[in-house]
Order: C-alpha cells, then structure tokens, then sequence
C-alpha cells in the first residue's frame, strides 16, 4: 500500500510537471502526434489530456495517441485523478471515441486494435456511472456486437514481421462479462440473440454461460428457447456441449423436454447419463418423477447400466420414507442381469454407495418393501438389508427365509431363492 502511495505521489508531480511545461503553449493536432515519437512524449500527452483548459477534441486525439503507443494506463491515471465534472467530460468522450476500434473496418483491417481497445474499455468500466448513458450505451452495444464474433475463439498470431500492437491483455469473456455486470440491460440482449447464428461448441458453451451470470432475466428465458429449439432438432443426435450448455442456463422446459427424451434408447449413452446428472443437479427434486419414468426403461443393447445411475440420483433426492415408492417404481422381474453374478454385484454396489450412508433410516421403508408385492423391491430390500443391516433386521429377514421365489444373477453355480439370499446364501 505504501508502495502504491508513493507512485501515485510521483504520477502527480509527474503530471503537475506536464501541466506546468504546456502551460500558455498553443498545441496542434501535428504536435500530439510528434510526441508519440519523442522521448518522454507520453507523459507530455497525459499531461495535454489531463489539462481542462486544452480543447476537448484534442484532449481526446492526446488519449488515442496514447492508446496507439500502448500506454493505455496513463489514460486511466488522468481519468482517474480528474474532478468528477471534468471526468465525466473527458472520460466519456474517449469512452465513445473506443466505440470505433470495435466497428468495421477498423476491427477488420487490424485485429489488434479491437482486442487491446477491450483492456481499455475494461479499466474504464468502473466509471461509467460518471459518463452517462447516452455516451457509454452504444460504446457497450458495439463491443458486446464485435465479441460475440471472436468469444472463444483463439487469436491469430500475426504474420512474421506484422507489428504487435500490445500485448494481448485480458480474455474477451472477462470483458464481456464485466460489461455485463455493469450494464445486463445492453449487454445480455445482444449475446443471447446472437446465439442463434452460432454453432461452434465453445462460442456456444461460453456465450451461456456468459447471459447465465448476469441480471436479465429476458435474456436467460430467451438463451433457453433457442437451446430448447435446438434439442429438439438435434435429438437424438444431441452433442455433448449442448446438454452442458443447457444446465449452465438452468432453466427447467429444455432441462425437462431432455430428461424426458433421455427414455429414447436411440440417443449416445453417454449423452443420457449427462442429461440424467444435468436435470439431477439442477432440477433436484423436482426431477423425481422423470428419473422414476425413466427406471421402466429397457435397453438391452446397454444392458440396462443407466437404470443404476438413475436410481443412485434418486437416492439421493428422496427422503428414506420415500425408498418405498422409488423401488417400486423398478420393473419387476425384467431386465436384469441374469448370468452369474452380475446382477448380485450391482445390487450390492447400490447397497453400499447409496443405502449405506443413511443408516437405520433405510430399517423402516425395506421392512415394508419385504412384505410387499412388487418382486424387485422385495429383492433389493432383502438384500441391503442383509447387507447392511443384518442384526437389526433379523426378524424381518427370518420372515422370508423360507420364500421360494427364484431369483437369477446372484450365484455362479445357477439360481437361488428369495429365502437363500435372506440366509446368506448368495454371500460366498
């Protein structure tokens, strides 16, 4: 901090040394731009933009010229130590003068231009209350126009020989998003509409998750039509950065439209088990009844591995006394593993990661399912409990002891009974 204190010190007797030296001199448009060359000609052009006396226009052409010898932090300094009449008077106009480093041709013939004016834009975000709207709205709207075109889009390194204008400085997401933040109502609007026209994964991803941070409501229901138009076209056929791009937005018509299109066994696998975590972790519970109709789903051809991560969500989403209904809702007697011990080991793979945690919670609503008529949730009560529970539920378990009911998948040497498994039988 003191360190700070002393350069700020020494940045003012530099300028006040400035002012001093250009006092009563008679400036041209010629001399702003000989200083550019001159040793020591920056700090006479801060100085020329920091005096309130010099013209306004030039005052400006000294910022520019400045921007153009890559010393845009003399320009925050001199906007940062002015009055605030003379700041919103200068700091504006060189706020609106940037607006034409983001249009063409200028952006087109040189692309440094536009990605070192961002950095200034950038430093000068924090002042835009002091410039007024009229000056920095269409400043904003214009930036925000030029890097929808170039977000997450890595520079082109120049050609051998082309002159670097600075260095590249900040990203343009970071830009974008602090622009966002000081002005959601300008900002936002532009990157959700050009969404529209724009199909690389990582424009995508980065422009909703860009809208998603700032306050425009309009412009995330909006982001969320067009991914919802898109899903549907796409389906099932859907790319991974889409089903990402639509859990970064959060919204719950394409969040669900996905989790109900996830039954369709024609989708990648992979991109279900995303959309199953996607609506799981967004929607929370209120994704329950869509992973419940998604349980009855069979998919042969994958062996019905996705049944287990649905289950395990819903697991995790119910309260204990509503295992009874979501074990319920597994089909009964189909689509389980039935060679080996396959089907055993799963079952105790669910047993271990998802029951196990919730303790004597999980005593009352099996002890129901034993008793019960649905032979699946019969079959994964008895075997957690067997599991995880064994002294505790022994009288329940004694129950069923001798159900003759045949279960497959449990045992290498062939099939077994619902009351082997309650013994034990199953566990060698």
């Amino acid at each position: 901090m003191r360190d700070l204190a002393v350069r700020r010190r020494a940045s003012a007797a530099v300028f006040s040394l400035c002012l001093a030296l250009l006092a009563g001199c008679s400036v041209r448009e010629s001399d702003l731009e000989k200083w550019k060359t001159v040793s020591g000609g920056d700090r006479r052009l801060a100085g020329f933009m920091a005096d309130p006396s010099r013209d306004l226009d030039l005052r400006v052409r000294a910022a520019r010229a400045l921007f153009e010898m890559g010393a845009p932090g003399l320009i925050i300094a001199v906007i940062d130590r002015a009055s605030p009449e003379d700041r919103a008077l200068v700091g504006a106009a060189t706020f609106a003068w940037l607006r034409r480093s983001f249009q063409p041709p200028l952006s087109e013939d040189d692309p440094s231009v536009p990605m070192a004016a961002k950095d200034l834009l950038y430093a000068l975000l924090p002042y835009v209350n002091d410039f007024g709207d009229e000056l920095t709205d269409p400043t904003l709207v214009t930036f925000s126009q030029w890097a929808t075109s170039v977000l997450a889009v890595p520079p082109v390194k120049p050609e051998k020989g082309a002159r670097r204008r600075e260095r590249e400085g900040r990203s343009v997401e970071t830009v974008a998003l602090a622009a966002g933040l000081v002005a959601p109502s300008e900002v936002a609007p532009i990157f959700a509409e050009s969404l529209t026209a724009v199909d690389d994964p990582k424009q995508v991803l980065a422009m909703v998750t860009l809208v998603s941070q700032w306050r425009d409501e309009g412009a995330k229901q909006r982001v969320a039509a067009i991914l919802l138009e898109r899903c549907r076209r796409y389906w099932p056929n859907l790319p991974e950065h889409l089903v990402e791009s639509v859990a970064v937005n959060g919204n719950e018509t394409p969040l669900r439209f996905l989790l109900d299109a996830a039954r369709d066994p024609a989708a990648p696998l992979a991109v279900r088990a995303q959309v199953i975590d996607a609506a799981a972790e967004r929607l929370g519970d209120r994704a329950i009844g869509g992973l419940e109709r998604l349980l009855a789903v069979e998919d042969p051809l994958n062996a019905n591995v996705l049944r287990w991560a649905v289950l395990q969500r819903l697991t995790a989403l119910v309260q204990p006394e509503e295992l009874v209904e979501t074990l319920q809702s597994l089909p009964d007697a189909t689509g389980w593993p039935d060679n080996g011990t396959a089907f055993r080991d799963a079952l105790w793979a669910y047993c271990d990661q998802s029951l196990a945690p919730l303790g004597a919670r999980i005593d009352v609503p099996l002890a129901k399912l034993v008793g019960g008529a649905h032979g699946t949730a019969r079959l994964f009560a008895v075997t957690c409990l067997r599991r995880l529970r064994a002294s505790e539920a022994a009288a329940v378990l004694e129950s069923v002891s001798d159900d003759a009911t045949p279960v497959r998948g449990f045992s290498d040497s062939g099939e077994l009974t619902l009351g082997d498994i309650a013994r034990g039988r199953h566990e060698g």
